[in-house]
């Protein structure tokens, strides 16, 4: 069956490059998947959460923090749901008009379990930046700084 031709090509691989090249390519490549995973799943939450982010919704933003989580900010640490429950509330009730709809994403670099993220919104916010570190499919760490024209 399957099982036993995806077995036979590894047997033979084994047997081709020796044991031990065998077990460091296996090694390379259960941490490359790891990091693709890791990427693709840091992807995913960030995607997440600037969509939550956009559609001003402080339930669905909040799903992807947990009790645990840590946001730095220019004015100030937030920890846990009910501070960043907070900041964000403030942050769409001073946000300038318009803001999400010119929001435009500059730069976005994901790595394993981190992300960086630089954006502006025209003349109202020129220049933003996050680093968010993700860890169990949460935002563990965030640290966010904008300037506000």
């Amino acid at each position: 069956g399957r099982l036993n031709s995806f077995m036979d090509v590894f047997d033979t691989l084994r047997q081709g490059i020796g044991e031990f090249a065998f077990v460091s390519l296996f090694a390379n490549i259960l941490i490359f998947q790891k990091v693709i995973m890791s990427t693709s799943q840091t992807e995913a939450v960030l995607a997440h959460n600037l969509s939550a982010i956009g559609s001003g919704d402080p339930v669905d933003i909040l799903t992807d923090y947990s009790e645990e989580s840590v946001l730095h900010t220019p004015d100030g640490r937030k920890r846990g749901l009910s501070e960043i429950q907070a900041f964000f509330e403030a942050f769409s009730a001073n946000a300038p008009g318009g803001f999400m709809d010119n929001f435009e994403m500059v730069c976005q670099l994901c790595e394993d379990d981190l992300a960086y993220i630089v954006w502006r919104s025209e003349a109202s916010a020129p220049l933003g930046t996050d680093t968010v570190f993700i860890k169990d499919n949460k935002i563990a760490v965030q640290a966010y700084a904008a300037h506000f024209a």
